[in-house]
């Protein structure tokens, strides 16, 4: 973990209403301010979904122990560890490889799938929090381009998300949450060749975002998001959600969170410092 990291907290409150009022209602600002003088100028902040934006992965665990349970099966915790943070299709697979050639995968996953639908059509889409206060943020943030022969005319922040969920599940939730108007693009698990920690799908979010992957700030969950936003050459954060990071993760991630809250208040250190940050 780099010098400059966090210490764990524990830390959640009540997710706020709709970010951008809500800041702009903001006296002071309530977070503190980090600043760092080796940081690139950072144009862009790239966002993973499940266990980071949304309080998802304990639901798709409780999911999977409810379709696993109705073919008289049991949910190996292990596997489901390994599962996060990957494609279907690599959770499919290490699925086929703890239960055999027999296991009903179709069956099970259909029924994982109407449950999750069954819960949110009742609950909504359970969000993290400080979600909100991070993108309403961000949505009014700017930044100074330094490249070399630019004017230096200031530019928005811009927002994708890279999330390992195919784009027929990743941005209906999205939209239901109320989260989708804030990204300028997406990229999803169905999208790229090879799933996190492959470095694919930051790649492919900063190109389509049209930022150097160096300029921007991922934020992640699971330790593939970690190993892919690191080797992706992107300043890569993660506030952890059910699996704390293993020593090789604290290595590569540049700060470790607690919550969203204090991961604001470092993001809005590094643009503090490395791209003079403003409000519009």
């Amino acid at each position: 973990m780099a010098p400059h990291a966090p210490i764990f907290l524990a830390a959640r409150r009540p997710v706020a209403q709709f970010a951008v009022q809500m800041y702009q209602t903001m006296t002071q600002p309530p977070f503190p301010e980090t600043s760092t003088t080796s940081s690139p100028a950072i144009q862009a902040v790239i966002f993973d979904m499940d266990g980071l934006m949304l309080d998802s992965e304990a639901l798709f665990k409780r999911g999977w122990m409810h379709a696993l349970e109705a073919h008289g099966l049991a949910l190996d915790e292990e596997v489901f560890v390994r599962m996060i943070g990957r494609t279907a299709v690599d959770s499919e697979r290490m699925l086929m490889a703890q239960y055999g050639p027999t296991f009903p995968l179709l069956d099970v996953r259909v029924a994982c799938e109407r449950w999750i639908r069954a819960w949110t059509d009742v609950h909504g889409v359970p969000l993290k929090p400080g979600i909100l206060e991070l993108l309403g943020f961000l949505a009014q943030s700017v930044a100074i381009q330094q490249d070399a022969g630019n004017t230096g005319e200031p530019a928005p922040i811009r927002l994708a998300v890279a999330t390992s969920t195919a784009r027929v599940h990743a941005e209906p939730r999205l939209k239901r949450a109320g989260l989708w108007p804030f990204f300028h693009a997406s990229v999803c698990g169905d999208e790229v060749s090879t799933g996190k920690p492959s470095p694919e799908i930051f790649l492919r979010a900063a190109e389509r975002l049209g930022v150097d992957p160096r300029r921007c700030v991922v934020l992640e969950d699971s330790q593939p998001g970690i190993r892919a936003a690191q080797a992706a050459g992107a300043i890569a954060l993660m506030v952890p959600d059910l699996v704390q990071p293993d020593a090789e993760t604290q290595g590569l991630a540049h700060g470790i969170f607690p919550s969203l809250r204090e991961a604001h208040g470092y993001i809005a250190g590094l643009l503090g410092a490395g791209t003079e940050a403003a409000t519009r």
